[in-house]
This record gives structure tokens, C-alpha cells and sequence, in this order.
């Protein structure tokens, strides 16, 4: 009797804990607007003190809990500060009776000055991932994608 008290009461605890999607990804029933610009490929330069993050694709994206936009078939980007910081992409959408949230998390240790690049990848019977990529292919994304703002809806 006492071990079966003990696991319902691990049990309980366990689901009571928000899961790391949750804390990283933030609100997931957020959109946004986004707005492509075909005409310019920017890349700067961080602000002194801060790495740039830059993500790729068709998706949501936060960092450290915080929805910051939303790209498609495109690229935005956001500057953070130095230090670990969890980012998160994901898709929603809906397919018959089935509503999906397909999470992808990330965690990474920005430092100063630095550019990094993640891609949002849905592929056909895979699960969506958000995956870095090496600084040359996340220039060359640049060159290839339209830039993109997003706002909330």
C-alpha cells in the first residue's frame, strides 16, 4: 500500500511540473503577421555586448519562454544578450478533428558578437525540428530567403 501512495504521489508531482516546451516556447496560441521584403538581405553587425539569432523557414519561434515572432518561408531575426538561452520553433495547425503543436527546442550558450542560425524543419512524416546550422550555410540561407518582420495578430 505504501509504494502504490508513493508512486501516485510522484506521479502527481510529475504532473504538476510545466514541461520544458512550456517554459521555453512560451503561449502557443499566439500568431503573428508577417511580412515578407523581397528587396533587401540584411545582416548586421550586433549591438555591442549582444549575439544576433537568426531563424529560417515556416514556423513560431521564442527565446526563454517568450514568443518573439513567426517566419515563412523566410528569415527574422532577434538579438539576445550573452549566456544560456532556450529557444524554441514550432507549428501549429489543424488537420481534421486533430489540432497540432509540434515543439522543437534548442538550448545554446550566446556569446558576444556572434551571429547563429537556426532552421524550422517540417518535413513530410517527420517530426518538426529546429536545427542550428553552420555560420557559412546560415549566410548562404540569407542570400536565398526573403527577409521578414512579424507583428501579433
Amino acid at each position: 500500500m505504501k509504494t502504490w501512495a508513493i508512486a501516485v504521489l510522484l506521479c502527481a508531482r510529475a504532473a504538476a511540473q510545466s514541461p520544458p516546451a512550456d517554459a521555453a516556447c512560451g503561449p502557443k496560441q499566439q500568431a503573428f503577421q508577417v511580412i515578407k521584403d523581397r528587396s533587401q538581405h540584411p545582416t548586421p553587425t550586433p549591438s555591442a555586448g549582444k549575439a544576433l539569432v537568426y531563424f529560417f523557414g515556416h514556423g513560431m519561434f521564442a527565446v526563454d519562454g517568450k514568443t518573439l515572432g513567426a517566419v515563412t518561408n523566410s528569415y527574422g531575426l532577434v538579438e539576445v544578450d550573452p549566456g544560456e538561452h532556450h529557444f524554441c520553433g514550432w507549428m501549429t495547425g489543424t488537420f481534421g478533428p486533430l489540432k497540432m503543436y509540434a515543439p522543437s527546442l534548442h538550448s545554446l550558450t550566446a556569446e558576444p558578437g556572434r551571429s547563429y542560425y537556426f532552421e524550422m524543419v517540417d518535413r513530410l512524416y517527420y517530426p518538426f525540428t529546429l536545427e542550428l546550422l553552420d555560420p557559412d550555410e546560415g549566410r548562404y540561407q540569407i542570400s536565398r530567403q526573403p527577409f521578414s518582420t512579424s507583428r501579433p495578430k
